[in-house]
């Protein structure tokens, strides 16, 4: 009985969403279902709904040209955005680039394409991000938008340890609103050029001239006494086959700790570029705040 109960109410639940779509789909004008769909975009903040309702809107829209569709262009917009914030990169960069097709003179094509380079930093997708930047500011050198686009790829640059194409894009900036953060960042470069740093090549010659000296120069001690012992018990093992008279196994015991002394190698190497990374990381984190210019609000993971 508390079975059927239950999917009665659920199937009472379904029915009254589907008659309250079926209502707002039948009975909002175009200018309600636009406010409606705004409501949800910035106040309810519900992305994907918003989504549905202004992509309902140019469904009517695209339906019955004859009827009267106010504030179309900046549907689309939203529509794009709503997209966007709700996790739909591929949808919201399809939803764009509809917009530029359909209003290619638009006022907003040259923040739309730095929304655009936002999804692309989301998706990780860094050179396709600097690519639309950089499509930004070839469109629209005048534009609000440029220094903006400039930011973000100096922030990119550094990210990849682009020090000097970073410094590049820092001095292109004009803006007075960004000009403050940027000479906060000229002033803290220097510092990141600075900072201590382990030489890969010399970690992994020490690893060759002693198993775990390579590690204890990355001040790693733990991992320095392991490489040394691992080492020295494989090699005193392939020595002590052959006096052994078992060659056999003396060649396979070689064979391994060929490929372990490699590795330790290899390891000291790799940890030297992990640290050094690390390190760099951690300064970036600090000088972070400087280069917000976010748009559309994207947590993007830089």
């Amino acid at each position: 009985m508390g079975r059927k109960t239950l999917f009665k109410a659920i199937a009472l639940i379904a029915l009254f969403q589907l008659q309250a779509g079926w209502a707002v789909e039948n009975t909002l004008s175009p200018v309600e279902l636009y406010h409606y769909a705004v409501e949800l975009q910035e106040r309810e903040r519900d992305y994907q709904r918003a989504a549905t309702e202004f992509g309902r809107y140019l469904s009517y829209a695209r339906r019955h040209p004859e009827a009267d569709y106010p504030n179309h262009e900046e549907v689309m917009h939203r529509y794009a955005q709503s997209l966007a914030k709700g996790g739909e990169y591929q949808r919201a960069l399809t939803a764009y680039a509809n917009f530029g097709k359909q209003y290619p003179q638009s006022k907003k094509i040259a923040q739309l394409m730095f929304e655009m380079g936002e999804i692309h930093e989301a998706q990780k997708a860094p050179q396709a991000a600097r690519f639309r930047y950089g499509q930004l500011k070839n469109y629209a050198p005048e534009s609000e938008w440029k220094d903006r686009a400039s930011l973000r790829q100096a922030w990119q640059h550094l990210q990849l340890g682009e020090d000097t194409k970073a410094l590049k894009r820092l001095n292109e900036i004009e803006d007075p609103h960004y000009k403050a953060n940027v000479e906060k960042v000229l002033l803290a470069l220097p510092e990141l050029e600075r900072l201590p740093q382990k030489d890969p090549k010399t970690a992994a010659l020490l690893s060759a001239l002693l198993p775990g000296a390579g590690h204890a120069y990355l001040d790693r001690p733990k991992d320095a006494q392991f490489a040394f012992l691992s080492n020295g018990l494989m090699i005193g093992a392939t020595v002590e086959a052959f006096e052994q008279d078992m060659p056999a196994l003396g060649v396979v015991l070689g064979v391994l700790e060929l490929g372990w002394y490699t590795g330790t190698m290899f390891s000291a190497s790799s940890l030297a570029h992990k640290q050094n990374n690390e390190q760099r990381q951690n300064y970036l984190e600090k000088i972070r705040p400087y280069f917000a210019s976010e748009s559309i609000g994207l947590k993007i993971d830089f």
